[in-house]
């Protein structure tokens, strides 16, 4: 491959991370962790978030550019939608721009960060991984039916399906409706035994029940003339939903069981909801098959942001928008136990530089008194002080400046999430994805 070609191989692969670049599971797929050398490591997504974080910041414009200098709306469109990973329409409504406008900046930007990078870490004399990278690309594309790839159908089904509140129950019984020729076909009887009061959840119907379309056929060819069972229930509080689906055969199987390489791509599929998937093939176990689906509920969870600086609790609240969190703000901290015991917020996010009042020791109070010590903390702040944060009983602690996604993934985790994604084949060994 010659350097002009790989360079736009390398184009195409920055592309692709850079609008999910503080997703830790996408990014450890990129081959971007390879060009650059950093591939094994344990860091390596934090690693590739410097990189593509610092050369963004070396474009920025010295300060005797003019105003209007197409370096500075360079800078700008990379900063709001990689850095702090706003929406285009986000970016657009800061810039003063059209969306269509925003979509071109953003075209020209990723060529500039791109060139940066491509000149600045000698990338040109990696190049090798870009070949064997295309090669890989052509056998996909060759295994897969129609014009695109997975990754590139995934990202057309992200474009174009949006979340919206669905019908738990309703979508299951959907599902199972069109898996029903396959099911009499492999002489499967199903049971399906939805919870009382089953909550709405906030996901993209489409990619989700073909998920489950996926899964319920899986436990199917794992247990011809058997049984599956799917139950539905929700967590304490609603904070999210879930599926439990499982796989009895009628003796031993006839036939080899379907690989875990469809369960990969489900599991990305429930991911673009904010789901998450934990999946077990067994070849030698009563239950051939288990599937633990969780989902995100229409719900929305108080959030509870106490800063002083009133720039920083409009950006968190932008931050919010759009995300299953209701934002309240303050910015006086007496009045924060005042607020939380009032509100009940599902979690709190605190700074620690406060006037009048320390944020260490507001953190003590918060987790003492009755009313506020279940409630997560998350600290929030530029003091490099998150082992101290921990053993003072905060849940989570992020570094300022806040980039969205950090914001978003620690708030799942604590309230609003579903755990890690493992996907298992007992024939092959466990393996977490």
């Amino acid at each position: 491959m010659d350097e002009q070609n790989a360079k736009t191989a390398f184009v195409r692969e920055l592309r692709k991370v850079l609008p999910d670049l503080y997703n830790p599971a996408t990014v450890r797929r990129s081959l971007l962790l390879e060009l650059f050398g950093i591939e094994g490591r344990r860091d390596a997504p934090a690693r590739l978030q410097r990189l593509v974080a610092d050369a963004i910041d070396a474009l920025a414009p010295t300060r005797d550019a003019p105003p209007g200098a197409s370096a500075w709306r360079i800078h700008q469109v990379l900063r709001a939608r990689y850095i702090d990973q706003f929406s285009q329409d986000e970016t657009a409504r800061d810039m003063f721009l059209s969306a269509r406008q925003v979509r071109r900046q953003e075209h020209i930007a990723a060529e500039v960060l791109a060139d940066y990078l491509w000149h600045t870490h000698y990338l040109n004399l990696r190049a090798s991984v870009l070949t064997a990278a295309d090669q890989g690309d052509a056998t996909e594309h060759e295994e897969l039916a129609g014009p695109s790839g997975r990754n590139e159908e995934l990202a057309w089904l992200e474009r174009t399906t949006p979340s919206e509140t669905a019908d738990f129950d309703e979508l299951i019984r959907l599902t199972l409706k069109t898996a029903r020729p396959l099911l009499d076909a492999l002489q499967v009887a199903v049971t399906y035994e939805p919870a009382s009061d089953l909550p709405a959840l906030t996901v993209q119907p489409v990619a989700v029940r073909q998920a489950l379309l996926h899964l319920i056929t899986t436990a199917a060819h794992c247990a011809p003339r058997g049984r599956v069972s799917i139950r539905a229930s929700a967590s304490p509080r609603n904070l999210y939903a879930q599926v439990l689906i499982s796989a009895e055969p009628c003796g031993p199987a006839s036939e080899p069981l379907p690989s875990a390489e469809g369960l990969e791509l489900a599991r990305r599929i429930i991911e673009l909801s904010r789901g998450a998937l934990q999946a077990t093939i067994s070849a030698d176990q009563p239950t051939a098959f288990s599937a633990n689906i969780t989902l995100p509920t229409a719900e929305q969870l108080p959030v509870l942001v106490i800063d002083d600086n009133w720039d920083t609790l409009r950006l968190l609240e932008r931050y919010l928008v759009g995300s299953r969190y209701r934002f309240t703000g303050i910015g006086d901290p007496r009045e924060a136990l005042a607020v939380a015991r009032q509100t009940s917020p599902s979690a709190i996010v605190l700074d620690i530089m406060l006037p009048e009042v320390d944020g260490w020791d507001l953190l003590g109070r918060l987790r003492e008194h009755p009313q506020t010590r279940e409630i997560p903390v998350i600290v929030c702040t530029i003091l490099p002080q998150a082992q101290l944060a921990a053993m003072l009983g905060a849940a989570e602690f992020i570094a300022k400046p806040v980039r969205r996604e950090a914001l978003l993934t620690a708030l799942d985790r604590l309230v609003g999430g579903a755990g890690y994604t493992s996907v298992t084949d007992d024939r092959a060994g466990p393996t977490r994805v």
